[in-house]
């Protein structure tokens, strides 16, 4: 269950918005996997629910002390999951607290593609460094560490993907019970160094300057994955220098992230946004009437005011894609249980 609202900084702006999507979501889903008898479960967390520790690196039994909203979003989620697995002994599940994913596949091909200006580091740096954005802002440089800059533990978001492989072959293990481990890479890098490596890896300067500190951003906080090795057999693999390179590959690559010069899929995210809320809170006057839109437009292959018959030149391979994407969504509301309606 990857499927959540993401940014500190704009979860004190939008705390409800966070609360019905996040909290909201995963309750609905857990409700659907009890009436369909689906017995695992990996939920992507977050090293926010950690907040500010006194000890470093964080190990798993740290208390929970969330410094902002989404922080804890992902406490409130977490907790009911443990719930749903004290309360059904055929239920099990991995939560995996990631740290800072960065980078990008090798290929090139997948990457970050955040709507309007990144809230993560890396991605606001190599946009940055490619011009499309400001000068980077290094949010606050009076922190009480080495170089005044934030600590973080930055992963390769490859590794993660592996995490959820060894996640799954846990599950399998695991007659029962919740398992809870961090991901990361297990050693803090500062922002400065985070450049600098961008920098050294790729051959692009970045310009950047010192700004505020953003609320709720904490001084240093990296993993201890020493449960992560043992439990699941998982180790980060990737160098931070591979994920700059990797990011810059995916910037370089694709400017305009998947929306593609034109702007094709432009303002599809909020309308996308709105359904998923609708159909976590099994709102069926809302959703059934724009999915059956949906399959109504993409069989006549006309994508918002275009005129009709007018094609753009990948529609004929991502559109059948977003009409099984649709139609799985369908499927899947269809499935919800009356007592998921509010």
């Amino acid at each position: 269950h990857f499927a959540a609202l993401k940014s500190v900084s704009e979860s004190f702006e939008k705390p409800l918005e966070y609360y019905e999507n996040n909290v909201g979501g995963t309750l609905t889903l857990l409700r659907v996997m009890a009436l369909q008898k689906v017995p695992y479960l990996v939920f992507s967390s977050s090293a926010t629910v950690y907040g500010e520790q006194e000890v470093q690196p964080v190990h798993e039994s740290a208390a929970l002390r969330p410094c902002s909203p989404y922080g804890r979003t992902k406490v409130t989620c977490e907790e009911m999951i443990e719930a749903a697995a004290r309360a059904n002994p055929d239920f099990s599940a991995v939560i995996l607290r990631y740290f800072n994913p960065v980078g990008a596949h090798e290929s090139g091909r997948i990457g970050e593609a955040p709507q309007g200006e990144p809230s993560n580091l890396l991605p606001r740096l190599t946009r940055a460094a490619a011009g499309s954005l400001p000068p980077l802002v290094i949010a606050g440089d009076d922190f009480p560490t080495p170089d005044g800059t934030g600590l973080r533990d930055y992963v390769h978001v490859c590794d993660i993907a592996q995490g959820h492989v060894a996640a799954l072959e846990a599950l399998e293990r695991r007659p029962s019970g919740v398992l809870t481990c961090n991901l990361g890479a297990g050693r803090p890098v500062s922002v400065r160094e985070l450049i600098d490596t961008f920098e050294r890896a790729t051959g692009v300067s970045v310009p950047c300057r010192v700004g505020p500190r953003r609320e709720g951003d904490l001084a240093a906080c990296w993993a201890d994955i020493t449960r992560a090795r043992q439990e699941l057999g998982w180790s980060p693999l990737r160098t931070m220098e591979e994920a700059c390179r990797d990011a810059w590959n995916w910037q370089s690559q694709n400017p305009f992230g998947y929306d593609g010069e034109d702007g094709i899929f432009q303002g599809v995210t909020q309308h996308h946004r709105d359904l998923s809320r609708a159909l976590a809170f099994g709102q069926r006057d809302v959703v059934l009437p724009q999915l059956l839109l949906q399959a109504r437009f993409d069989k006549a292959g006309n994508h918002g005011n275009r005129p009709q018959g007018e094609r753009h030149a990948g529609h004929d391979k991502v559109f059948p894609a977003r009409k099984a994407g649709f139609l799985a969504a369908l499927c899947f509301f269809l499935m919800l249980p009356t007592s998921a309606t509010p």
